[in-house]
């Protein structure tokens, strides 16, 4: 008795440690060995085991997804402990298993939010507009803001345009981190549907800085043009935020218009503050020193990336 005891807690701590390592080296296959120990983990009748096992396969065994999957699949809709099935689904995210969307979408209904959470990031990996409609409905009625902000993030990777008004109605989320992926989703479709929400979301004042500057790089997205660009920023060269007024003279530099400098040139002697005034003169300078195109416009390079760089919430 106490010699299988052992050899239980030997296998658990194997697994959790191999799990726990390829998290940090995701990108790390299996030995067909490694596979059949973590296989026969799903099956130990030790819940932290089967959970370790399926965490394995899902950072480490993308070579042998065609014999995991199917497991997988099992575990994530039948075994008892909620952990377990969680790490199963995540898994399967990991592994791009779309022939598991049943049991995944089945897991974002679960009581427990943490099994809800998982569900979700894994829709985001395997986006489908099949399941566009489960994730808009937790995402207007999840009572936990961590549960619809990957939602949210999950809708803007479906491409699906059912998303668009949903993802504009959820910048008036009580959660910043929903808002702040709602509107980041919104940059990442570039639907023009969303011009007019995403435009009053910049605007508010009640917002934090890392959402309004969220906001006008998702207006950017939809613009065709610099001079378009440059319309859409206008309206927030005066902002009362001077971290805002910043961020636009920034943006604005970077847009290669004759807009762009004739409105900077505007700006400059109602500006107060010096550091701005200097930032205005900079761009001012970069804008002027532009090479011109073929046809008159400057062709400036972008400065920077103003591309939506979007830090995923924690599924664990």
């Amino acid at each position: 008795m106490r010699a299988g005891v052992g050899a239980l807690l030997v296998l658990v701590a194997t697994l959790v440690t191999a799990a726990a390592l390829a998290q940090d080296e995701p990108s790390q296959g299996m030995t067909t060995a490694e596979l059949n120990g973590a296989m026969a983990g799903l099956r130990s009748n030790d819940a932290a085991a089967r959970a370790a096992a399926a965490d394995l396969i899902g950072a480490r065994g993308y070579a042998y997804r065609a014999r995991a999957v199917p497991v997988l699949r099992v575990v994530a809709r039948n075994d008892q402990t909620w952990s377990v099935r969680a790490a199963a689904v995540r898994a399967l995210g990991r592994l791009g298993a779309r022939r598991a969307l049943p049991e995944i979408a089945k897991a974002l209904g679960d009581p427990r939010s943490e099994l809800r959470t998982v569900a979700a990031a894994a829709l985001w990996r395997v986006p489908d507009p099949v399941v566009t409609p489960a994730l808009v409905s937790h995402l207007q009625t999840d009572t936990d803001p961590v549960v619809r902000q990957w939602c949210a993030v999950a809708l803007g990777a479906t491409m699906d345009r059912r998303a668009t008004e949903p993802l504009i109605a959820a910048l008036r989320d009580a959660s910043s981190p929903v808002r702040l992926d709602a509107v980041r989703s919104l940059a990442r479709r570039a639907d023009p549907a969303g011009l007019d929400g995403i435009k009053a979301f910049a605007a508010r004042q009640d917002l934090n800085l890392d959402e309004r500057q969220e906001a006008l790089r998702a207006l950017l997205a939809l613009a065709t043009d610099g001079d378009a660009k440059v319309d859409l920023l206008a309206p927030h060269v005066a902002d009362p935020n001077p971290a805002m007024r910043s961020f636009v003279v920034e943006l604005l530099g970077e847009t290669g218009s004759q807009r762009a400098l004739a409105l900077l040139r505007r700006r400059l002697p109602r500006e107060r503050t010096p550091r701005l005034r200097r930032a205005i003169q900079a761009a001012i300078a970069h804008l002027q020193a532009a090479p011109r195109s073929r046809d008159g416009a400057r062709a400036v390079p972008a400065t920077g990336d103003t591309s939506v760089a979007r830090t995923t919430p924690r599924q664990d």
